[in-house]
């Protein structure tokens, strides 16, 4: 496998949540075992306290999410010396390098935003697995059987405080919440619980394919998502390490 093919399938396999299918693989089942052996299966962390302790897996100093080149690599390079890649580690040891992995995790709020027909609702779905979702569009068909009125999108979008607020205390799960243009008060809200945005991007003739709605409608939408984006770029400053 060659470098542009490795860096192709890790980020793959992190946009589609399924890195473990790395780690099961044949390139680095062999890799592990030959750095497990190299290095007498002892944990490298634990030798540093002067203690001896049986390694069962090896740790990845470069992370592999942050640096999908160096996956399979025992070396790499850093201002022309040569540093190790790949240690031999114990399960504990391997757990405390590692505490993004705890068993216990706080949610994560992601706000995911596009032209309606961009494919956001199908983005959320590939994903949902045992997380929550704020979809207006669901939540005002769930509250008036499939009868959208002006009074059942403004009690939904009422709910969305109060839904970001309880999801928030539960564990172990992501939050999504779809937006087609979030407002400046629903961008401060998200902030506040440091959410990422994820924007979907489709060709705008492609979404009116697909639209549901009227042409004016999308008219109307369309001109307050290209708002949202102006603001956006205009505060990207402020959010480089969300959006």
């Amino acid at each position: 496998m060659n470098n542009n093919d490795l860096i192709n399938w890790i980020n793959k396999l992190i946009e589609d949540n399924e890195l473990w299918k790395f780690y099961k693989s044949k390139e680095f089942r062999h890799l592990k075992e030959e750095v497990l052996r190299e290095q007498h299966y002892e944990c490298q962390e634990c030798k540093k306290l002067g203690k001896i302790t049986k390694a069962d897996t090896v740790h990845h100093i470069q992370h592999v999410r942050k640096h999908p080149s160096l996956a399979l690599s025992k070396y790499y390079t850093y201002e022309g010396k040569q540093y190790i890649n790949l240690i031999a580690v114990c399960k504990s040891c391997h757990n405390k390098l590692h505490p993004e992995k705890s068993t216990i995790k706080k949610p994560k709020l992601i706000i995911v935003t596009g032209l309606p027909g961009a494919g956001k609702t199908t983005y959320v779905k590939k994903r949902l697995r045992n997380n929550l979702v704020y979809d207006l569009d669901y939540i005002v068909d769930a509250i008036t059987y499939s009868n959208p009125s002006l009074e059942a999108i403004t009690v939904a979008n009422r709910l969305l405080t109060k839904f970001i607020e309880e999801a928030m205390k539960l564990k172990n799960i992501n939050i999504y919440v779809i937006r087609s243009s979030p407002n400046q008060n629903e961008r401060e809200l998200f902030d506040r619980y440091q959410a990422d945005y994820v924007e979907i991007e489709e060709d705008i003739e492609v979404c009116k394919s697909r639209r549901t709605i009227s042409d004016e409608e999308f008219t109307r939408i369309a001109y307050k998502h290209k708002q949202y984006l102006a603001s956006k770029e205009k505060n990207e400053d402020k959010y480089k390490e969300r959006w």
